[in-house]
């Protein structure tokens, strides 16, 4: 198909000039983002701070550490636009900056921060585009040069991917670059490089930048956001000392300086008494990985690190009696208040044991008083399609693991039973103190350790489960593992599939389990804010499972669009506010305050007139120029405040052709040439909100290619629109048909089946070989259409049996 890409690139002042809205675009959603301007990011060449500091008249304190940029060796530059720039160095100044001051300075680069949900984000010189296939960077390319952004280079890993950057004469920052890119429509994905600053705010453990199982920012090659979101999860929590996790394992070291919550309560399995004894490395890593004390300036950081942790040591080698000393610790751990238990122990030659699944059911039928303690177990490290005993007990939590990428760790064992995963290589973790553990070296140096196994993975687990009992410990050991398993990411190149695990609500696969573990939706998943997600003039929000003995405070993030009473949680629609709200429910008499919270929509749908509607491909140009007579799919920009239908008007002679009140429809211009004006509403339950119009000049030889409409018995007459037709032009077999028929078509294409007199019947889309049932449609004659966005071909289908 011929299309020129240039019209677009055209308007682009005009697109930026007329935007309100700040957004970017991940996974073919939008995602809005509110301006930050007294914090701004900056890129220069060298590292006089001084210099800078006098050139934007602020203050040198304002601009934080210089810090240089690193390319990664995993970008592959065969195809950059020019050498990377040496000795650049990138800060952030917390204060506005004038524009004009950076034009005339010696900065490379600025750009604003923004919030989201009250966190500040900010915004590099870079960004990502994802090519549809290789040729592509041809187009890339010219893009690059006509906005005077350079390419860097493309992911070795992923080599559709490419990074490029922005610099002050380029025609827009990255989230503007990023944006147009995408919305041009000739690449899979482009995408800011947003930087959210974990390490203020989060923890100032000085290991905690190789954490990256708790935040992973790309360090080391790993996959940005391939963490279990404990930074997020702490905005919440950070664990209450009443809840106490029991460690069964070598013993923990009571005087570790990273260690200020250990109960006085423990055991030794092997003496069979108190109090417990450093049998070796092991208990001390794994320890550190649930509750290493957070925000001390010393070493790592645990997910829960308010917790208490309980030391109930064993040899964890082969001896006499060795089954019944691990079944002692269990029985003792939840007998004496243990809430949780963390197993990095197992057997892959022993698949079961009486005693140990004995003590393994006390402690989950009785443990809490009834409530149950919850077991957490490794699949182990062999590499197997079986899972370790104990953790093929369904009555535990098997956790397997993750490497960066995220994929299954080459040694984590899986299959049945195999309920979630955790990142389980490279775990930076506390260690035996000085020259002893896994780390020799002398000194404080040798308190901290880097290992790898489903051993680390697993007391991530039992973190995340802390956490949630730290908000609420009256909750069942049901409910926890319901809110840790049905709140995955379900990460990886894996098949995940409904009913396929112990969980029928659940999707599963035999390598992840239910997916990637995730402490912040964990909690929101244990505690939810129920009440609607649309609010037209008032609405009520209650917290599930709120602790007995607390109350609940209710706030607005903006109480002059939407005021709650802070009592009842009644919700209430101001000044006719249309717009995103975020509500916060504040927990009150635990043993700290707890903060959940929940976005939702008010008013109107957030249709304004930077929300474009367009022909397919062709977004930006307005006016456009199309041909008279033919067919043409348009589209809207999306638009936040769950809209229920488009409302297209159209110019005199313009008809529809199918999806009327969508936002993708097909519709068929006027016969005669002219200027025409297109508009669109969008409608939700509180009302309607117009995008921007658009300009239409009809003629001959109008610009894109229309959709060509072609019955069976017509022959194509344009070579081009025969070009696009060939990829979807396949006879349905067998017809007629009885019970099924197949389409096959080569790219991805939308089918929708209608009945003699017009009506759909069903619609779905896909590539490859696709099956329609029609066991249910009576006898008669049907038509399929399909489309891949470029042409329409329909067939005549008989029902006969």
């Amino acid at each position: 198909m011929k299309r020129s890409f240039f019209i677009a690139l055209l308007l682009l002042g005009s697109i930026i000039a007329n935007a309100q809205e700040y957004y970017y675009w991940a996974n073919g959603e939008k995602y809005f983002l509110e301006l930050y301007a007294e914090k701004q990011y900056i890129l220069i060449q060298g590292q006089n701070k001084i210099a800078i500091a006098k050139e934007l008249e602020v203050s040198e304190q304002s601009i934080s550490e210089l810090k240089p940029i690193i390319l990664s060796s995993t970008i592959n530059n065969d195809r950059a636009s020019k050498p990377v720039e040496s000795n650049q160095y990138w800060a952030f100044v917390n204060s506005t900056i004038d524009k004009a001051k950076v034009e005339s300075s010696g900065i490379v680069y600025a750009a604003p921060s923004f919030l989201v949900n009250g966190k500040e984000i900010g915004l590099s010189q870079y960004f990502y585009v994802k090519l549809r296939k290789e040729k592509d960077i041809e187009i890339l390319e010219s893009l690059a040069r006509d906005n005077q952004v350079e390419i860097i280079g493309n992911d070795s890993f992923m080599p559709l991917w490419y990074i490029l950057s922005c610099d002050k004469n380029s025609k827009g920052n990255a989230l503007e670059m990023a944006n147009l890119f995408y919305e041009l429509g000739y690449f899979d994905s482009a995408e800011p490089d947003l930087m959210e600053d974990f390490l203020m705010g989060c923890t100032n453990d000085p290991l905690f930048a190789q954490q990256w199982h708790l935040n992973n920012t790309g360090q080391a090659g790993g996959t940005v956001g391939n963490d279990i979101r404990a930074c997020q999860a702490w905005n919440i929590t950070t664990g209450c000392a009443n809840i106490v996790v029991a460690v069964l394992d070598h013993g923990l070291e009571f005087n570790h300086p990273d260690f200020n919550n250990i109960s006085p309560i423990s055991f030794d399995t092997e003496n069979g008494t108190p109090p417990s004894v450093v049998r070796g490395n092991h208990g001390v890593a794994v320890a550190g990985v649930i509750g290493a004390t957070r925000n001390n300036t010393l070493g790592v950081s645990g997910v829960s690190p308010d917790v208490q942790l309980m030391s109930i040591s064993n040899n964890l080698v082969l001896a006499p009696l060795l089954s019944q000393r691990l079944a002692n610790g269990i029985n003792f751990a939840w007998q004496n208040g243990a809430a949780i238990i963390n197993n990095s122990w197992g057997s892959n030659a022993i698949e079961q044991q009486g005693l140990i699944n004995d003590a393994i059911n006390n402690a989950v039928t009785q443990g809490r008083g009834g409530l149950g303690t919850i077991v957490i177990c490794i699949t182990h490290n062999q590499s197997t399609s079986s899972i370790a005993f104990p953790s093929n007990n369904p009555q535990t939590i098997a956790v397997g693991a993750i490497n960066r990428t995220p994929s299954r760790a080459s040694f984590s064992n899986y299959g049945t039973g195999i309920d979630v995963v955790a990142p389980g290589v490279s775990i930076s973790t506390t260690d035996r103190q000085g020259a002893l553990g896994y780390n020799q070296t002398a000194g404080p140096n040798g308190d901290y350790t880097s290992v790898d196994g489903t051993s680390f993975a697993a007391p991530q687990v039992a973190g995340i489960a802390a956490l949630i009992l730290s908000v609420n410990p009256a909750l069942t050991l049901q409910q926890v593992r319901n809110a840790i398993e049905s709140s995955t990411d379900k990460v990886g190149n894996y098949t995940y599939t409904l009913g396929a695990g112990e969980q029928p609500n659940l999707t599963w696969n035999n390598q992840m389990g239910y997916g990637r573990v995730n402490a912040f939706r964990a909690l929101q998943t244990a505690f939810p804010i129920t009440g609607p997600n649309l609010i037209c003039t008032n609405g009520t929000y209650n917290l599930q499972n709120q602790p007995a003995g607390t109350t609940i405070t209710w706030s607005s993030s903006n109480p002059n669009g939407l005021a709650i009473n802070p009592t009842t949680g009644v919700a209430t629609r101001q000044n006719n506010f249309s717009g995103p709200i975020t509500l916060t429910a504040t927990i009150n008499g635990g043993c700290a305050p707890v903060n959940l919270t929940r976005n939702i929509w008010v008013g109107n749908p957030g249709a304004s007139v930077s929300t474009l509607i367009y022909p397919v491909g062709l977004r930006g140009v307005n006016p456009v120029t199309l041909n008279a007579s033919a067919i043409y799919q348009f589209r809207v920009d999306q638009v936040e405040g769950f809209p229920t239908s488009w409302t297209w008007i159209l110019p005199q002679g313009f008809s529809f052709y199918s999806g009327s009140t969508t936002s993708t429809p097909y519709i068929m211009t006027s016969s005669s040439y002219g200027n025409y004006t297109m508009h669109c509403r969008v409608n939700n339950a509180c009302g309607f909100s117009y995008t921007n119009s658009l300009d239409i000049i009809l003629q001959s030889g109008g610009g894109g290619t229309p959709l060509r409409v072609r019955n069976d018995s017509e022959e194509a007459v344009s070579e081009e629109v025969n070009s696009l037709e060939v990829q979807i032009n396949k006879n349905p077999y067998p017809n007629p048909a009885t019970d099924a028929f197949n389409i096959e078509v080569e790219e991805l294409s939308i089918l929708t089946l209608t009945g003699s007199t017009g009506q759909k019947i069903l619609s779905v889309s896909g590539v490859g070989k696709i099956t329609i049932l029609v066991a249910d449609l009576s006898n008669g004659i049907y038509f399929l259409s399909i489309t891949n966005g470029s042409a329409i071909v329909r067939h005549k289908v008989l029902i006969q049996r």
